[in-house]
């Protein structure tokens, strides 16, 4: 239980095993320890983008889980008692004393905001798509907004979107393929984002941050296809555009992820020499 931090890097990862722990055992001190260090452990802003991008999954909210760990912060950590406080009771805390939790207060204005209003507070305030209502999604200005600053793996996933909705152009498609170009290889993390793809740990302000899966470069190759068979009054060619562009960035997705295998079978060689015995098992992408 005391790896439970490096096991669910994410929010939904973590509301993931606690339903799936739920059904072999009751709450003990380990479980309540182990998910209220979950939170304490973070950085305040880590603790506050996973709260508000990750807020219910599996049929668990952070509220739910902070009711039944009862984390209790240190009383000199005061960003961190008013998060817990936000989440628990909705207590919106004041922006001048907790200029850290600025992501929360980003949030909240993003729930009543016009749609040209919304779009200035997505990039004022880095939210993504998750924390956007529902309803406003629809909008291609709201899109645009979102695209900008959008982590590489979701990018990836609502391409066909972006491309639908008309938010990439023609010569936008050289500029949304440069930042997928640059990010197989790797690339520096957005502050307060979780790490996408496979091979790297946890992203963070200037960390490292791995590759794209080349099954997420396919599943993207198979949402442009659609989008250009089912197209119609649409202008097809920015699908198509990508479309070629993702072809030519398979092979190197593929030699990045082979090269990140090596290396892990590498670090695998001391457990090997131990247990010649020993199924090798197969690193998996992190879900974000």
């Amino acid at each position: 239980m005391d790896n439970l931090r490096f096991v669910a890097r994410t929010g939904s990862q973590l509301q993931m095993f606690v339903d799936f722990i739920g059904t072999m055992r009751r709450w003990g001190r380990g479980l309540r320890r182990a998910v209220a260090g979950w939170y304490l452990d973070k950085h305040v802003k880590d603790a506050a983008y996973q709260a508000v991008k990750y807020r219910q999954r599996y049929n668990w909210t952070h509220r739910d889980l902070l009711r039944k760990a009862h984390p209790k912060a240190r009383a000199i950590d005061k960003d961190m008692n008013a998060l817990l406080a936000w989440i628990t009771h909705g207590t919106l805390p004041s922006w001048d004393d907790h200029p850290n939790l600025r992501l929360i207060y980003g949030y909240e204005s993003a729930q009543t905001q016009s749609v040209t209003a919304l779009a200035k507070l997505i990039e004022e305030y880095d939210l993504t798509w998750e924390m956007v209502p529902t309803a406003t999604l629809k909008e291609k200005e709201v899109w645009k907004a979102l695209s900008k600053r959008m982590p590489l793996t979701a990018l990836l996933r609502n391409l066909a979107t972006l491309t639908r909705e008309g938010v990439i152009a023609p010569m936008q498609s050289k500029w949304v393929c440069q930042r997928l170009i640059n990010g197989i290889g790797g690339s520096h993390g957005q502050a307060g984002q979780p790490g996408e793809g496979y091979g790297g740990g946890q992203g963070g302000a200037g960390g490292s941050r791995p590759g794209i899966h080349p099954i997420a470069i396919l599943s993207a190759l198979h949402k442009i296809s659609l989008t250009i068979e089912e197209s119609g009054e649409h202008d097809p060619q920015p699908a198509a555009s990508i479309e070629d562009r993702l072809k030519k960035l398979q092979p190197k997705s593929q030699e990045h992820y082979e090269q990140v295998l090596q290396r892990w079978k590498k670090s695998r060689a001391p457990h090997r020499r131990q247990n010649p015995d020993a199924p090798e098992p197969q690193p998996e992408p992190t879900e974000q």
